[in-house]
């Protein structure tokens, strides 16, 4: 995409961590999500994340979900 990466955005669902919105321009970003499990046995968590290029359109969104022992 001749727009690049401007902004990453992380959103969770059935969890209690939440994060703001990586801003990193570029081509590329890697990553890793702390997620608090503590009390959620048996429950799940899912996350979404999508990118934004510098006009604003969005990419595809990556759903996972995470389920808690």
């Amino acid at each position: 995409d001749p727009d690049g990466l401007d902004t990453v955005y992380f959103e969770t669902v059935g969890g209690v961590t939440s994060f703001q919105p990586a801003i990193r321009p570029g081509t590329s970003l890697r990553f890793g999500l702390p997620l608090t499990t503590g009390g959620l046995s048996g429950q799940t968590i899912t996350v979404r994340v999508f990118g934004t290029d510098r006009l604003g359109n969005r990419g595809d969104t990556a759903i996972r979900q995470v389920t808690v022992q």
